[in-house]
């Protein structure tokens, strides 16, 4: 029954449209097919404009103003740069056009960022009231006046709206490029033509796998976002990612400073991305950027890039906040996966110090601001331990520095470094109490001992004795130099 119900409906539409086919010309309203025009048009209204985030990219960009020279750039004098803000169709808004009471025709509502009239087949241009440039900025805080006017009707059916700049809630961003990028893999861009027979490799900036974390002003009371990444396909290989703040309902803007502007219409512009080197791209989003590098290598494992080294693993993966081992020894690959060069690195067993080739110091001695220290055969630095070398006993403090000119105790008794650093042995050193003498062994001598032909005696704080004592009972006597008389 209901197949049958649908062949007797598509029956009867198959005849409506044979009739209504040879009906003549006359029969069909004049102005069936005729939608409302510009002149039925009675007024424009915008409302509800969201403000202008301050020198947000979706908004403007940065300008020169040209002061002399000809329309060439000869002899050309500019202004510092500044912000001009130019792209008010961005702004979420209201756009309501009301037609005249007598065409009959209903009002039509645009909103957020459309500005095209369906009616009309026409758009809503805009520019701002008072000329912006160097000397007359548009600032935080101040409202200004936009004009909008129906597309081929500027003057004839305009309308004003005020527009506020206001400050970035963004206190900063981060973004991180976690890989290497081969060179020429399709996932970050495509070969091309450049019109002369060359076959050349394009980089995409928007095929990078980045995070990105938005921080906000304390204000706001928002806490850190990382960002979503939308993909989507790219013609000739590489997908383009999008990254979208849900708080902002905004997108980040990635720019290459160093590229050239394309030569013409549907070129592509060289993007210059040598292998080898590290390219510094910006990243942008609510008024607010930060920068990032993008590094192309030939492959895994070491490479050098810009001069400096990295190690790639097998998936591309820069490793970072690592010790890494190569033929020379061990290297630290810091936050930015870039091997340390003279600098301090501490790890859970200790500090150590990486030298001008990025190897770590081991069983060396190194002079720094505070003093010497000395790292063992693992590259860590000596505390609270006595250390052997050609000179002598040393011993390093609590915080790794050789002390000098001060008592130091062993597992035994104490001992005397002296300004060189090395304990002090077969030698005389005054303390508080009066005169000791440290051994062979470089030990304080306690009890008897016979230097240079006399005999002394050291009491048990290691303090030579003079005059009349009782040692064992017995009675002696030493003169005032400590020597035993008879």
């Amino acid at each position: 029954m209901k197949k049958m119900r649908k062949l007797r409906i598509a029956s009867l539409i198959l005849t409506l449209a044979m009739v209504l086919s040879m009906l003549p010309l006359s029969a069909v309203p004049a102005n069936a097919e005729v939608g409302p025009r510009p002149e039925d048009v009675d007024s424009i209204t915008i409302t509800n404009v969201e403000p202008m985030i301050e020198k947000d990219l979706r908004y403007g960009y940065m300008k020169r103003d040209y002061i002399g020279g000809d329309e060439k750039g000869n002899g050309e004098d500019r202004t510092p740069e500044y912000f001009y803000y130019e792209y008010f169709d961005e702004l979420k808004k209201i756009i309501t056009i009301k037609f005249k009471e007598e065409t009959g025709y209903a009002d039509e509502v645009l909103t957020g960022t459309d500005d095209y009239s369906e009616k009309l087949d026409l758009y809503i241009y805009f520019q701002e009231n008072s000329p912006q440039n160097f000397e007359n900025q548009w600032t935080v805080g101040n409202e200004y006046s936009v004009y909008a006017w129906l597309e081929g009707y500027h003057g004839e059916i305009d309308v004003c709206f005020m527009v506020k700049i206001v400050e970035s809630p963004v206190e900063l961003m981060t973004v991180e490029l976690e890989v290497g990028i081969l060179e020429y893999d399709t996932r970050y861009g495509f070969e091309y033509e450049d019109g002369y027979g060359n076959t050349k490799f394009y980089y995409i900036k928007e095929a990078l796998p980045l995070t990105i974390t938005v921080y906000y002003k304390a204000s706001t009371g928002w806490g850190p976002e990382v960002l979503i990444e939308e993909e989507g396909g790219l013609k000739g290989g590489g997908g383009i990612r999008r990254y979208y703040s849900e708080r902002l309902d905004a997108y980040v803007y990635l720019e290459d400073p160093l590229a050239p502007s394309p030569k013409g219409k549907g070129e592509i512009s060289e993007t210059n991305w040598p292998t080898g080197f590290a390219r510094c791209l910006r990243a942008e989003i609510a008024g607010k950027h930060a920068f990032f590098d993008v590094l192309v290598i030939k492959g895994t494992g070491w490479q050098e890039v810009s001069g400096r080294w990295y190690y790639f693993n097998s998936d591309e993966t820069i490793l970072k906040n690592k010790w890494k081992s190569d033929s020379k020894g061990w290297c630290y690959l810091g936050y930015d996966g870039a091997m340390a060069k003279h600098q301090w690195v501490r790890d859970s067993k200790g500090w150590c110090y990486v030298g001008a080739d990025g190897r770590c110091l081991t069983n060396k001695w190194f002079k720094h601001v505070a003093g010497w220290s000395y790292f063992d055969r693992e590259g860590r630095m000596v505390t609270n331990k006595w250390v052997a070398d050609s000179k002598g006993w040393c011993y390093l403090d609590a915080d790794g520095i050789m002390v000098t000119n001060k008592w130091v105790r062993d597992t035994v008794t104490w001992c005397y470094v002296g300004a060189d650093g090395r304990a002090v042995k077969n030698q005389w050193q005054k303390d508080s109490n009066g005169w000791c003498y440290l051994d062979e062994n470089a030990r304080l001598t306690i009890g008897w001992k016979q230097i240079s032909g006399k005999k002394y005696y050291f009491n048990r704080n290691g303090t030579m004795v003079t005059g009349r004592q009782v040692i064992d009972g017995k009675v002696y006597r030493f003169d005032a130099n400590g020597a035993l008389i008879g």
